[in-house]
């Protein structure tokens, strides 16, 4: 899809479709291309007079085939986060092209800021009065969407760290807390699934890492930007690069704190469920002790040999049920007054 944004009169923006000769309207700022056809690339190049890259050219990940300058042309692809709302985030490779006059943008995947961006400039034209003031009015804008990201990440990882730390169900009841009813038992474990938790977290962690990927991206086009100097570069502009620059860098450091809580939480997590099983092998365990010596005599009075006097006894039957009972309870209570059921 190919949208024009035209400055008209210098005090309002509208979107404009290609005139019906072939030839660009008057007035241009920014040249959108999301996920284009052919036809709209030759368009855009013949009235450019510019290559613009394939999707395979902006996919590459060497520094020369994503940051280079073609006449007075400079062409800088990032990698942006897209589909953070979803179950499945992605990174798509995004290319800006900065000329004197005017930006274009090409792009194969819908970035939330971009939307953001286009109801901005159509309501305020003083966000696209050149190439320049569009480029670094879209940076900002991806910042302030990432940033919304991450917030949201931090407080998803709040609410997994209560589920991990303030339900201690995978770890049982502490000594001399008072007995959960069943009904209360069962609420607990389906507020500790474990593996759930485990889904949660990966899911954050993913979105993490795709946002680091993205803050390192627009971290090296800003870079680039900021290196190369053109006669046409506005005074007003490099400042705001300083500032953008400092929120990139602190945009970093948050995400990567959360990647350290997420690493946390992963491992307190792994480590409740090792509990957990440790429980149910304890549970099995305790369950083989206490049967053993039941069993016991019920093997020694199953013997078939010729003199054992208790089996011409006649409360003999009964001894041997009372002694398996009794072994039995015995290891039970013992059990139970060390807390290890």
């Amino acid at each position: 899809m190919l949208s024009l944004y035209v400055l008209e009169n210098g005090i309002t923006v509208k979107k404009r479709p290609w005139n019906d000769d072939g030839s660009m309207p008057k007035g241009v700022v920014w040249i959108d291309l999301l996920e284009p056809t052919s036809a709209e690339e030759e368009l855009v190049e013949q009235a450019l007079g510019l290559h613009v890259p394939t999707r395979e050219e902006m996919e590459g990940i060497e520094f020369s085939s994503r940051f280079y300058q073609e006449d007075e042309a400079l062409f800088m692809t990032a990698t942006l986060l897209t589909r953070a709302d979803t179950e499945e985030p992605e990174n798509i490779a995004c290319t800006f092209v900065l000329t004197k006059h005017l930006l274009l943008t090409l792009r194969y995947g819908n970035a939330r800021a971009f939307s953001i961006y286009e109801s901005r400039v159509l309501k305020n034209p003083g966000f696209c009065t050149s190439g320049e003031l569009v480029l670094i009015n879209l940076l900002e804008t991806l910042i302030e969407r990432m940033a919304d990201v991450l917030e949201g990440v931090g407080r998803e990882l709040e609410n997994v760290s209560r589920m991990i730390f303030t339900n201690t169900h995978a770890l049982g009841p502490e000594p001399g807390a008072p007995r959960m009813t069943r009904a209360q038992r069962r609420q607990a474990a389906a507020e500790s699934n474990l593996q759930q938790v485990l889904r949660r977290l990966g899911r954050q962690g993913e979105l993490v890492s795709k946002a680091q990927e993205s803050i390192v991206s627009i971290t090296r086009l800003l870079a680039y930007w900021m290196h190369v100097k053109t006669d046409w570069s506005e005074k007003s502009v490099r400042e705001r690069e300083k500032s953008v620059a400092r929120d990139l860098r602190s945009l970093g450091e948050h995400a990567l704190a959360l990647s350290n809580k997420v690493s946390f939480l992963l491992d307190a997590n792994l480590g409740l469920i090792n509990i957990e099983q440790n429980n149910i092998i304890k549970l099995f365990s305790v369950v083989a002790v206490v049967f053993l010596p039941p069993t016991l005599i019920a093997s020694i009075y199953g013997m078939n040999f010729l003199r054992m006097p208790e089996l011409a006894w006649r409360l003999g039957y009964p001894m041997a049920l009372v002694m398996m009972v009794g072994s039995a309870i015995a290891p039970y209570v013992y059990f139970k007054r060390r807390h290890w059921l």
